[in-house]
């Protein structure tokens, strides 16, 4: 109880200083959630239920082993989350976020699902089945998927041709398509990998409505800290699974990471790399270039984190290339402490963006704690608060509050959520 006393006071104290009166009540959310789970010998079956007042999912899942050959059974049902191959197949191009501190294992995406958890209330009807390396998914939406997988010495294969009906988003941009067609795809991924070295090389093949088979290719590479990423769509106009239309594009992506320690009575951990991210845009005659820089260090129950980023752009024509353009340069530095019952977040961030007429600055101050109010049943407190301030001139904030309570059995759980969000 002291604690949670003196956040409050910290907080109403935050609020003399910023002068960030009056305050508005944004949004209140609450959700809530309810489980079970029966074994049966080497099975089990499970369910969930969620609602959140206006959506309600649920989903179920029957697994297990068969006993002799100890085959994995995987069986789930209702508004589960589908993930990995199949969102490889919507969006095949490399991630946007470059950071100093993740590189790439080169491991393959396999068609993968979850029950649902309420980070998402919009998931349509689906089952999923997954035996052994075959796994299959269907969705009310006509969306049918199948992915098989073998291992052959260190080398792992994964084929997962997917048929999908007609998206409306881009369908109704483009009357002169066929209310008939259904789009189909396929990927090939094919990965090797050990300690110090990986690769993975991705295929995917794209049916068109005019009957033509489009084609992409990205591969991933790492040599010890050392990795390069390759992506390359040759193709105009090209519709993915999700309906998403993209004209011709490559990116190349590499990082290289650093790391040591020290120190006898007290270890320190460090971490530091230098990472970027090349697009090519023909159809814009654009080459865009990210770079981040940064160091982590670790120490007892604390960390922090300091990156250093900048984006330019490089015009270009048939004939000629323009000079660099700036787009942005920002810094963040960000303070983190573990204890055992409180984990404690702090961030400063600064980006400069010069532009035609004047130049923005601006700062952003990030504060998040989250307390271990018990432990059975697992109760916590979230509560994080973003302060903003452009060219000098206060520019707002929020805050977020939230609670969330857990109590998990051997053969069921139950969970619910509440948060307020706060404008000032």
């Amino acid at each position: 109880m002291k604690r949670i006393v003196l956040i409050m006071a910290f907080f109403a104290g935050l609020g003399g200083v910023f002068n960030i009166y009056p305050l508005e009540v944004k949004d209140f959310q609450w959700e809530s959630g309810a489980g079970i789970k029966i074994p049966i010998k080497h099975f089990f079956v499970q369910t969930t239920f969620r609602t959140n007042g206006e959506k309600n999912l649920w989903g179920g899942v029957f697994g297990g082993k068969i006993t002799k050959k100890k085959i994995p059974l995987d069986f789930k049902a209702g508004n589960i989350g589908v993930a990995g191959s199949l969102s490889l197949l919507n969006n095949p191009q490399l991630s946007s976020v470059i950071s100093p501190f993740s590189i790439p294992q080169g491991t393959v995406t396999f068609l993968s699902s979850r029950l649902p958890d309420g980070t998402s209330w919009n998931k349509p009807l689906s089952g999923f089945m997954k035996v052994s390396g075959l796994s299959a998914l269907y969705t009310e939406e006509k969306l049918l998927g199948v992915c098989a997988s073998c291992k052959w010495f260190q080398w792992t294969f994964v084929s997962s041709p997917l048929s999908a009906g007609k998206t409306e988003s881009w369908y109704s941009e483009r009357p002169f398509l066929k209310d008939d067609f259904r789009s189909a795809s396929m990927m090939f991924q094919a990965a090797w990998r050990n300690e110090k070295l990986s690769f993975l090389f991705f295929d995917a093949l794209y049916l068109q409505p005019d009957g033509k088979l489009l084609q992409v290719f990205r591969t991933e590479n790492r040599i010890g800290p050392v990795s390069l990423s390759i992506f390359a769509n040759p193709n105009h106009n090209l519709i993915t699974a999700s309906g998403k239309v993209m004209d011709e594009f490559y990116q190349i992506k590499g990082n290289i990471q650093g790391k040591s320690e020290g120190g006898k009575k007290m270890p320190v951990f460090w971490k530091y790399g230098v990472s970027f991210l090349g697009n090519l845009d023909p159809v814009k005659m654009e080459f865009n270039l990210k770079t981040s820089t940064g160091f982590r260090i670790l120490c007892y129950v604390t960390s922090l984190n300091g990156v250093l980023s900048g984006d330019i752009s490089v015009p270009y024509e048939e004939d000629s290339i323009s000079l660099p353009v700036l787009n942005k340069i920002s810094l963040s530095l960000k303070n983190t402490w573990y204890f055992s019952v409180l984990q404690a977040l702090f961030r400063a961030g600064f980006s400069f963006i010069p532009l035609k007429n004047y130049s923005s600055f601006q700062t952003t101050e990030n504060m998040a704690l989250s307390i271990n109010v018990a432990s059975k049943p697992s109760l916590y407190m979230n509560i994080t608060s973003e302060l903003k301030q452009k060219n000098g001139i206060w520019q707002g904030g929020k805050s977020d509050l939230g609670l969330s309570l857990k109590y998990q059995h051997r053969l069921f759980d139950v969970s619910g959520k509440i948060g307020l969000s706060i404008e000032y």
